[in-house]
């Protein structure tokens, strides 16, 4: 008896020490969003196959946190930007910049504050 209530107590403590955590070691993964700029032009942007905005900007798109396909196109002279995977992190905003001229990619990320912006930018 003494051992079970040992062990619950050890479970408590570890819960309220790692944020809910639990023995696990894991919380549920909230939703992330995504953001799109493309300087020197503008896309179409793609996420998993389905057309979120016929014109870049993109801003705050919710997705579930994980990895998903990315495409961003330029329809008149159909060409494509984008075409990679992007990791949308739990509770952060992962921002894609994509320059229209020379191709460059340039992926950020950003909370809600300098400690949330660092846990997100991990």
């Amino acid at each position: 008896m003494i051992a079970r209530w040992a062990a619950y107590f050890l479970s408590l403590c570890l819960s309220a020490c790692w944020g809910g955590a639990g023995l696990s070691g894991s919380t549920p993964a909230g939703p992330g969003e995504l953001s799109v700029q493309v300087d020197n032009g503008w896309g179409e942007v793609w996420v998993d196959g389905e057309r979120l905005t016929d014109e870049s900007p993109l801003n705050a798109w919710e997705l579930p946190a994980g990895e998903h396909a990315l495409r961003v196109l330029h329809p008149p002279s159909e060409g494509v930007f984008v075409d990679r995977v992007i990791d949308i992190r739990s509770n952060c905003m992962t921002i894609l910049i994509v320059d229209a001229k020379d191709g460059r990619q340039t992926v950020e990320f950003a909370g809600d504050g300098p400690e949330d912006a660092q846990r997100c930018a991990r």
